[in-house]
């Protein structure tokens, strides 16, 4: 792994940790759901980028966990 790869992981993941932050200021339930995706996508990204892909995968089943909560889907499975 080279240090432009570590670094761009680093970067990618400040990015998750912004938009971690942003949602927590918002109040409705659709931007906060909207902006954890957007948080979700950069850590996966991070994580491809820093070759760390378990959490690459746990990553997606977050995405869409968020999905299916901003849709209001009703499962067993999600509670």
């Amino acid at each position: 792994m080279t240090g432009t790869s570590i670094t761009v992981g680093n970067i990618l993941s400040l990015c998750a940790t912004v938009s971690d932050s942003i949602s927590g200021t918002r109040k409705k339930h659709k931007e906060i759901m909207a902006i954890q995706i957007v948080s979700q996508f950069f850590y996966g990204a991070s994580s491809i980028v820093l070759k760390g892909y378990s959490s690459t995968a746990q990553n997606a089943v977050a995405v869409f966990r968020s999905l299916a909560a901003m849709k209001k889907v009703k499962s067993r499975v999600l509670e």
